[in-house]
């Protein structure tokens, strides 16, 4: 998950209420904004939209392969996906395709994550 600095400015009122909020529960505004966003409902479904999706740019680097035009988001499970390309032939390469064993099992977590 990629991080960036956000910086809100706060009505005093809210951040009054957010530093004793913090200071009660001993947690710093960070996380309480975080967790707040987390469960505010109106950005739930952003969130759950962008979550479903597939990270292709880190599936390609597992398997190691770049503009093959394949649909990732087609298949239900890693070892869909990677009983698909193994032993598949590719004209980009001289030998088909081989799925390693550490392959598959990273692919298997990035599926899972999805659902």
């Amino acid at each position: 998950m990629t991080q960036q600095r956000v910086s809100v400015r706060l009505p005093g009122e809210i951040a009054r209420a957010l530093d004793k909020y913090c200071d009660d529960n001993y947690l710093d505004r960070s996380t309480v904004m975080r967790t707040a966003l987390l469960h505010w409902g109106p950005l739930k479904k952003y969130l759950k939209e962008a979550k479903n999706m597939l990270d292709i740019d880190k599936i390609e680097a597992i398997l190691e392969i770049q503009n093959l035009s394949i649909d990732f988001e087609s298949f239900e499970s890693g070892d869909e996906l990677a009983d698909y390309l193994d032993g598949r032939e590719f004209p980009c390469f001289d030998d088909p395709m081989e799925v390693s064993e550490y392959q598959r099992e990273a692919l298997r977590e990035i599926y899972q994550e999805r659902s």
